[in-house]
């Protein structure tokens, strides 16, 4: 069983946020066609609670996953420390989760 690796994301309340990851496996790009993304942000770890989806883009042959929350739903958050994951599943149902950690919210000062 391998373990998702783990990377702590960092948010500014009520600006858009967007993370590339990039998949490669000996320098070159891992073909994502087929695989199915899906990301999520809860309080805690396995909590029933959603905090908010990510809007996943998938760019398969660069090997490329984008992560997106608009303006709108990072001023919903609370200056708080939430936890996240990415989930993938290929076209045989295989699921994989291939990273994880903190997603951590820091509040605004201006207006």
């Amino acid at each position: 069983m391998t373990m998702p690796v783990t990377k702590d994301l960092y948010c500014y309340k009520g600006q858009t946020y967007e993370q590339n990851f990039y998949f490669k496996q000996n320098g070159a790009p891992i073909d994502l066609t087929g695989i199915t993304v899906k990301s999520q942000i809860r309080p805690g770890e396995n909590s029933e609670t959603l905090t908010a989806d990510f809007d996943v883009a998938v760019a398969g042959s660069e090997g490329k996953v984008t992560l997106r929350l608009s303006d709108a739903v990072t001023a919903t958050l609370w200056n708080s420390v939430y936890y996240w994951d990415m989930r993938a599943v290929d076209g045989d149902d295989t699921v994989k989760y291939w990273v994880r950690g903190k997603f951590i919210v820091e509040g605004r000062v201006t207006e």
